[in-house]
């Protein structure tokens, strides 16, 4: 996969005749590549006069083709990233290689059903007309081939000395996934898309001129984005098949502690101890099935297209675009918040209040979505019986809407949240701060992908201030409890 991607994108555009690409940027960032590229078609110009020389990248004429597309290819290459760093920690590479299964079998076997059960029409409620809706970037291609290296009960904190055994790193067949396309491809091209260990997704690429992709980010674009994983929350949440559908073939949702790497639980005291030596500072439970849904596990700014709200685009009433589901699964939605709002928020945006009010912002809105979707649902159920028996008395206004089981209550979500900020600290603490220095921090500075706390000394003691609030608090809730269960 590192030498070319056309046999790659000759799969991801099979109805089409693609000759060769150029790449106009390509982005290293730990284990994955991506490449921006514009793929090129055969222009179906016959009148090459016998020159050969390819000076387009392989076809023969200088001309553009009007149907020349861009898009965003990312690739995982499990082999070279074994030889590079797996030998050495098979936890971490077991991590990234989860990753990439989790976010293709998201694209092909979770979105299509989480899509169909959004279903939040302009019509239907006069809620409907705040309702920003998320999306994802169209997925033309994706596929993996792990065998060997995974299976379905492994997780990243299982033996820490165990790695991959009588492995063929060059075999050429595939039973993990079926393809997102069905149209019959050329089997050259599928062998040799497919020929080495690793993954790929090929997507479409957003347009500049109408999202923005920023961190940190202001108040109004953290509602934004807010708003975009609620929905993305509320489309899963109570629907019973698709979590457990989820909960199979995904890895654990977040930043789960079952995927992590053992020296990060191993080293969280020494960590500590590192981290408030390093900047001279001094610092004065399992998810509840009722409140379960998707988490998107990696919700940072940097990972939403945010609209660009301008005179062009202020008749575009657009939602926000979602990328990267490779931490994808089943947890609180909460931990998607946590994440968001202490990686990428201005620490005095939080103060005074404006933490709290983001927060409140988003249960708002999720119980919203959770109302009108309750309402649809008994609409259509009713619609249904109305079909069926002839009573021109039933309608949607004659039957009460009653308290559904799938609303968030404030003080529950305000628990969650606190829960989640606390294990986003225990997440953060033994992956990034136990080699923290105000020279690492200065380095990252101006890093938009890197979470602020990790890049702005601020933020980092304004966060650990709120962790130890919430934790006391968390204390004292577990202690009163151990009272009562005792006396």
């Amino acid at each position: 996969m590192k030498s070319s991607l056309l046999p790659i994108l000759q799969q991801a555009f099979p109805t089409e005749s693609v000759v060769s690409y150029e790449t106009k940027t390509k982005i290293v960032q730990a284990n994955a590549e991506g490449h921006l590229v514009t793929v090129l078609f055969d222009s179906g110009d016959d009148n090459d006069n016998g020159d050969n020389n390819n000076n387009n990248n392989g076809r023969c004429d200088n001309t553009a083709v009007e149907n020349d597309k861009s898009c965003f290819v990312k690739t995982v290459d499990a082999n070279y990233y074994y030889e590079k760093k797996g030998k050495n920690s098979w936890p971490d590479f077991r991590r990234t290689i989860m990753y990439l299964r989790t976010e293709v079998r998201f694209y092909q076997e979770i979105l299509p059903d989480l899509l169909s059960a959004l279903t939040l029409s302009s019509s239907s409620s006069s809620l409907s007309s705040n309702v920003n809706i998320f999306s994802t970037p169209e997925i033309y291609a994706s596929n993996y081939n792990l065998d060997g290296l995974l299976t379905e009960e492994e997780r990243a904190t299982d033996d820490p000395m165990q790695g991959p055994v009588d492995v063929d790193w060059n075999t050429t067949t595939t039973t993990s996934t079926n393809f997102i396309t069905t149209a019959a491809v050329d089997a050259t091209a599928v062998s040799a898309a497919n020929s080495s260990k690793g993954g790929y997704i090929v997507m479409e690429t957003i347009p500049e001129l109408q999202y923005i992709q920023d961190s940190p980010i202001t108040i109004q674009q953290a509602k934004d984005a807010l708003d975009g994983i609620a929905a993305f929350h509320a489309s899963a949440w109570e629907n019973q098949e698709l979590l457990i559908k989820a909960q199979t073939r995904l890895s654990r949702g977040s930043y789960h502690l079952k995927t992590r790497n053992p020296k990060e639980v191993t080293g969280l005291v020494d960590a500590w101890i590192q981290f408030t030596t390093a900047f001279d500072i001094n610092i004065d439970d399992n998810n509840n099935d009722n409140y379960a849904t998707l988490s998107h596990g990696d919700c940072k700014a940097m990972n939403f297209f945010l609209p660009i709200s301008n005179d062009e685009n202020k008749d575009n009433n657009r939602g926000v675009i979602l990328i990267d589901f490779a931490s994808t699964g089943v947890g609180l939605g909460m931990s998607d918040v946590a994440m968001l709002i202490h990686h990428a928020i201005r620490p005095e945006h939080l103060d005074d209040g404006g933490e709290m009010m983001l927060v409140d912002h988003y249960i708002n809105k999720l119980n919203d979505l959770l109302l009108l979707k309750q309402q649809q649902q008994q609409q259509q159920n009713q619609e249904e019986e109305t079909h069926d028996v002839n009573d021109t008395t039933m309608n949607t206004t004659t039957r009460p809407i009653k308290q559904s089981l799938c609303y968030y209550p404030k003080e529950i979500a305000l628990w969650h949240y606190k829960l989640a900020v606390a294990d986003y600290f225990r997440f953060f603490l033994g992956r990034f701060w136990k080699s923290a220095t105000p020279e690492s921090f200065e380095k990252r500075k101006y890093s938009k992908n890197t979470a602020f706390i990790n890049r702005d000394r601020d933020a980092a003691f304004a966060f650990i201030k709120r962790v130890e609030k919430y934790m006391t608090e968390i204390e004292q809730v577990k202690q009163n409890k151990d009272n009562f269960l005792s006396s």
